[in-house]
């Protein structure tokens, strides 16, 4: 008789590198072509999407966060400085494309902290709970709000706030800090999630 030894590591669904490349290759083709078909469709919020793509834009023309929209500065409305790096992608082309393509973009990086996490949690790879919660991601709210939005300046605070945990699981105290005061800097919203 043949007796058994068996952990509940063994049970793990084996993903090997090249499933999660397939994976995250297949999510971000999928969110993007998502993202780009409501924008060409005419499906996303106008108003919000007018309001930051104008400040974006008037920004790279000299005239900071000014939003006509708004009737006044976008930054002073709602601070999001998280914004400024797209000012820079504005020289490279003027369009309000970056918008679009960098909300499914932030989305589909959250997938690397959540793995991580689920890494740290079990102590190691564990396939059926990394594309559990790889899943679980992909299809929260947030999702359907950056694709719907266009752009949603909200989604890089979860973003951000898992790469955070992250840091504090490996108790790096430089990540946490630099991510501390990223949190800090992209939106008024970020700041009870920090304190």
């Amino acid at each position: 008789m043949v007796a058994w030894r068996v952990r509940p590591t063994d049970f793990a669904l084996g993903l090997d590198d090249r499933a999660w490349r397939l994976l995250l290759v297949g999510a971000f083709v999928w969110l993007e072509l998502v993202g780009l078909t409501r924008f060409f469709a005419f499906e996303v919020d106008g108003v919000a999407f007018g309001a930051i793509e104008q400040a974006v834009d008037n920004t790279h023309h000299g005239r900071f966060g000014a939003s006509p929209m708004l009737q006044g500065n976008l930054f002073a409305t709602a601070p999001a400085l998280i914004l400024l790096p797209v000012v820079l992608l504005h020289e490279l082309w003027p369009t309000p494309l970056w918008l679009v393509v960098l909300g499914p973009l932030v989305v589909w990086l959250g997938l690397f902290p959540v793995r991580r996490l689920v890494r740290l949690s079990n102590g190691g790879p564990h396939g059926a709970m990394e594309l559990g919660a790889a899943l679980l991601w992909l299809g929260n709210g947030w999702t359907g709000r950056a694709l719907a939005d266009g752009f949603a300046i909200e989604l890089t605070i979860p973003l951000l706030l898992a790469w955070w945990l992250v840091g504090w699981v490996e108790r790096d105290a430089e990540k946490v800090a630099l991510l501390t005061a990223a949190l800090l800097v992209t939106k008024d919203e970020a700041v009870p999630v920090v304190l």
